[in-house]
């Protein structure tokens, strides 16, 4: 193991890092410890981080290789385990990490990626270089999805809210306009409204579901949050998509037209309405893809041997608990570590809007006469547990949460209940643990 130290050729002794770690883990507490050990022998200056409980680069390492001693408090460097993704360094807040500390490779900012030849082993890059590889990790994420509305894509004021340029934007824009119309009524889109209401802004909400969150929350416990957003102003169209943005002279949107016949004056508008993957630059190389993205097993392998992908790159609408384990996967198998993504357990949600705590899980909505349906409702919480062949498919909890771990579980492991002999809001951990005639506990499910 190694500990991350720093390069002492380049310190000053300015002790900034000690400061900034001070300063950064203080809390309400008063636990301002500084986690910089200090030689002081030669001169003020620190030899290796001792960093908080939850060091950002052990948190965000897909393969294990940055980790925190528990005696020591040191984060430490395991070599062998490192994959080179960078993550590490990328994630660092001081910068404390360098690229020629870890491994010999490099990273390649700014420069992009136009095409891969799998049978040489390449992948061409913008100004012409070519960069060869054994294996290659295709996690090149998504972009914002414009539907094909009329105007909308040459509109100036529309805009996605996809990355920091697109908060920026609307953060500006918030100064003048009055009224933003948002497309899409999902996490995404409510999470925008929330922003641009505490801002100020006046906002409508478009969505061509029949209610908001529909991939999340049945109709009873969306309406919660639709009667929490319009008691704060905020006018909504459900059922209606949109059909024009109508501009002025200087190709900037001033309404937005929906399918029903609703004109509406707007200032800017926001789209929200999903996302595509960033798969434009693999056409005609060899490499499988979908109407939705890139095509991988449970390996992370895709359709050549060498080359693997993760993350949304796959337009499967991967969360990012599970794009960071088919991250760990696929960084495992290219490194000759045999692994499998077993729990591909995309559908779990949690959400707070309007101060309301909500959490879906699994499979909740477009049900048939095979599934059943468990509903537990008082005036300040809303349960709903769906179940199939004595299995737990998906849940709904708002206002209580405290169920939400154990059944993330049952549902993500598959677990039969028909044998626990009490109601279905009960079960816990301890109905699945058993006691031998030695008093030694087994696990049966």
């Amino acid at each position: 193991m190694y500990r991350i130290k720093i390069d002492r050729s380049r310190c000053i002794g300015c002790l900034t890092c000690v400061t900034a770690c001070v300063v950064s883990h203080e809390t309400e507490s008063g636990d301002a410890r500084n986690r910089v050990t200090i030689d002081r022998d030669i001169q003020p200056s620190p030899i290796f981080c001792r960093h908080c409980d939850r060091p950002e680069c052990t948190y965000t390492c897909m393969t294990g290789a940055m980790k925190k001693n528990p005696v020591t408090g040191y984060v430490e460097y395991d070599k062998e385990q490192c994959a080179s993704c960078y993550m590490c360094i990328m994630s660092c807040p001081y910068g404390i990490l360098k690229y020629d500390s870890i491994t010999h490779l490099e990273i390649m900012k700014g420069k992009e990626c136009v095409t891969v030849h799998p049978e040489e082993k390449e992948v061409i890059l913008a100004d012409g270089t070519t960069v060869s590889y054994d294996k290659l990790l295709i996690a090149t994420g998504s972009h914002t999805f414009i539907p094909p509305v009329k105007n909308l894509k040459t509109a100036k004021n529309v805009v996605g809210f996809r990355n920091v340029d697109d908060i920026e934007l609307l953060k500006e824009a918030a100064k003048t306009a009055k009224h933003m119309v948002v497309v899409g009524a999902g996490l995404v889109g409510l999470d925008c409204t929330s922003g641009l209401l505490d801002l100020g802004v006046k906002v409508t909400i478009v969505e061509m579901d029949k209610w908001m969150l529909c991939k999340q929350l049945d109709e009873k416990a969306a309406k919660t949050y639709q009667d929490a957003f319009a008691a704060r102003g905020v006018k909504q169209y459900y059922g209606v998509g949109m059909t024009e943005a109508v501009l002025d002279e200087n190709n900037v949107a001033v309404a937005a037209k929906f399918s029903d016949g609703t004109e509406l004056p707007c200032d800017f508008i926001v789209v929200t309405a999903g996302v595509r993957s960033n798969v434009e630059f693999l056409a005609d190389s060899g490499i499988e893809t979908s109407r939705f993205g890139l095509i991988y097993d449970e390996t992370g392998k895709t359709n050549i041997d060498s080359i693997y992908g993760a993350g949304d790159v796959s337009g499967t609408g991967t969360i990012w608990p599970v794009a960071v384990k088919e991250g760990i996967v696929a960084a495992s198998n290219m490194v000759g570590v045999p692994r499998k993504m077993t729990d591909f357990f995309t559908s779990k949600s949690t959400m707070n809007f309007m101060g309301i705590n909500s959490m879906s899980l699994g499979t909740v909505n477009n049900l048939d006469d095979s599934y059943q349906v468990e509903i537990q409702e008082t005036e300040n919480t809303y349960k709903k547990i769906v179940h199939k062949d004595g299995k737990i498919v998906g849940a709904i909890l708002r206002g209580d949460l405290a169920y939400g771990g154990i059944l993330q579980q049952l549902i993500a492991r598959h677990i039969d209940i028909t044998k626990v002999r009490k109601p279905i809001f009960d079960i816990d951990y301890s109905d699945f643990f058993h006691i031998k005639d030695n008093f030694e506990f087994y696990y049966d499910t």
